[in-house]
């Protein structure tokens, strides 16, 4: 599998939009309830794909 960073991402956000429309009290269920802090998922998002980035460099120069 040669994107597994980017799987695990649109797992992760889709399991949140689960779980916001799981619970709308207020609202009607297509409409997510708004997320607290979208810079801490934006910032996780950003160091799970740099993390994998600099895994896969070091893995191609083991190689060569």
């Amino acid at each position: 599998m040669k994107y597994p960073g980017f799987l695990l991402i649109v797992l992760l956000l889709s399991w949140e939009k689960t779980a916001q429309a799981q619970s709308p009290e207020f609202y009607p269920p297509t409409v997510p309830e708004p997320v607290e802090n979208p810079v801490l998922y934006i910032i996780l998002a950003v160091a799970i794909i740099a993390i994998y980035a600099i895994f896969r460099r070091l893995k191609n120069k083991r190689k060569k």
